[in-house]
């Protein structure tokens, strides 16, 4: 092996020693799956990948009894949608009057079944990017004594991104789970992930499963 593999793996083991440490300040995550539905998920690049993370990572929130929050957008009707939203459809090349809609009970708008949430766990409706904007999300980390939230699902550089940053913004720690989220754009979901690891605690799967969840009281 050249030297140069061995130092990315000694600097890989670094950054994980350091991570280690830092979410030791976490007693009590959250764990939430976002937007996990057949319409939004079904675009990511790598969606068989984040399913079968997600699954792991509900697995052992589940063995740890702890309720796991989904997230589900919600499209409002048009003349219920505000400036911004129409002005976004057309920026992506949609009619906001026409097309597929995430409504409750359409199959666009359903969680994948193969992560759909069981009965001890709670789903958000929302209508805006992020999850915690006109949701009670905020109201039931606190009622939990939840100090930080687990991110993960679609979209990493749209609603992960913004809640991480509301979640920030309220005191919580977000932990972004890299390879448990995703998009249709892998060139974005990537920026998004090295803007967020500059900013908050972005590990894989396997280091969540090691080290957060036993935190948990």
């Amino acid at each position: 092996m050249k030297e140069h593999e061995y130092a990315y793996q000694y600097l890989d083991a670094i950054a994980e020693t350091l991570s280690s440490n830092r979410l030791s300040d976490t007693t009590n995550p959250a764990l939430i799956v976002f937007d996990m539905q057949n319409l939004i998920a079904s675009r990511a690049f790598n969606k068989d990948k984040i399913v079968s993370n997600i699954k792991l990572l509900v697995e052992k929130a589940h063995l740890r009894n702890k309720r796991v929050i989904y997230s589900q957008q919600v499209t409002l009707p048009f003349e219920f949608m505000g400036k911004f939203r129409i002005y976004e459809a057309k920026r992506q090349g949609r009619d906001p009057k026409a097309g597929k809609t995430l409504q409750p009970g359409s199959e666009e708008g359903k969680i994948l079944k193969e992560i759909s949430p069981s009965e001890q766990d709670f789903v958000i409706q929302k209508h805006q990017t992020g999850c915690f904007t006109g949701t009670p999300l905020d109201h039931m980390l606190k009622s939990n004594q939840n100090d930080s939230i687990i991110l993960t699902g679609c979209s990493t550089h749209t609603g992960i991104e913004a809640t991480a940053r509301d979640a920030a913004a309220r005191g919580y720690i977000p932990i972004i789970i890299e390879d448990a989220v995703g998009s249709h754009d892998r060139e974005l979901h990537s920026a998004a992930l090295k803007v967020m690891a500059s900013i908050f605690e972005v590990i894989k799967t396997r280091d969540a499963l090691d080290n957060l969840f036993d935190l948990t009281n």
